[in-house]
């Protein structure tokens, strides 16, 4: 896996799922630079992939609240885009996020 902001991240995502029981795999990432008067940070989209299952549907629930580590980085913003099964068995789960350096 690659560095930098989004590689943190899909690392952070996929510990706080194993966690909580749930195995994702990060089908897609992509950040942007971001950054205001105070703040240098980044803007993700990302896709994950997961097995559909209860424990799936709780950590999507609480995955915009949960507090999940990134060294180096504070993760200010997450929110669960849309997720939906696909045809075949694993359902989709856009992500969008913004972390900011520390």
């Amino acid at each position: 896996m690659s560095r930098g902001p989004s590689a943190i991240l899909s690392r952070a995502l996929c510990r706080a799922a194993d966690a909580a029981g749930v195995r994702v795999e990060v089908v897609a990432a992509s950040a942007s630079d971001w950054a205001s008067a105070t703040f240098v940070a980044a803007r993700h989209q990302m896709r994950l992939a997961a097995s559909a299952s209860p424990a799936l549907d709780a950590w999507l629930a609480l995955l915009p609240t949960a507090d999940i580590v990134m060294p180096g980085h504070v993760l200010a913003e997450l929110s669960v885009v849309r997720s939906w099964p696909t045809s075949a068995a694993p359902v989709e789960i856009d992500l969008s996020a913004l972390t900011l350096a520390a």
